[in-house]
């Protein structure tokens, strides 16, 4: 493999994402951007997961720990880019009310939202019980257990991982 693709011998992405980051925040007001940002966030449902687990503005760490896939796919999921039926009925003609947004690999008749695709959609028991059984504890809310997976730097890569192979697991 030629080393420029191999994502784990260099830090050239790392750097592209921290300039960028960098230069964003040189040229704005952060008190502002946040300000707007949490404002658009709070009315928008599009962004309630994101919302949920963004803890702070500052480069995410997964950026620079997984491989491309990896980094990727968990990107895809956190902004909501995915074809998970939360997103999929919102663009659909007609529009699909979000309670009426369910999962079509169980039967469990939920959302198929982001916490029901990491959390408990039996679809990917086998998934999560590989990548994920470590990080998941009993009796906390969702809302922890996701803070949990998503912003802890000892998950992270198995979180990345398990997206990834759940996606490729239903198609994605």
């Amino acid at each position: 493999m030629h080393l420029w693709m191999n994502w784990r011998f260099t830090n050239i992405h790392y750097y592209y994402y921290y300039d960028t980051y960098i230069q964003f925040w040189k040229h704005n007001d952060q008190s502002k951007t946040i300000q707007h940002l949490n404002g658009h966030m709070k009315t928008n449902s599009k962004h309630d997961f994101y919302y949920n687990i963004k803890n702070s503005y500052n480069m995410e760490n997964y950026l620079c720990t997984l491989n491309k896939d990896e980094s990727g796919a968990l990107s895809k999921f956190r902004l909501s880019a995915h074809k998970l039926e939360i997103e999929k009925g919102r663009y659909c003609k007609p529009f699909i009310p979000r309670n009426e947004r369910l999962c079509e690999n169980c039967n469990l008749q939920l959302v198929e939202d982001e916490k029901h695709f990491l959390l408990y959609c039996p679809f990917y028991d086998n998934s999560r019980q590989q990548y994920l059984s470590p990080f998941i504890k009993p009796n906390i809310t969702d809302s922890i257990q996701l803070n949990i997976l998503i912003n802890n730097v000892e998950s992270i890569v198995n979180v990345g991982s398990f997206v990834l192979h759940a996606f490729k697991k239903r198609g994605i």
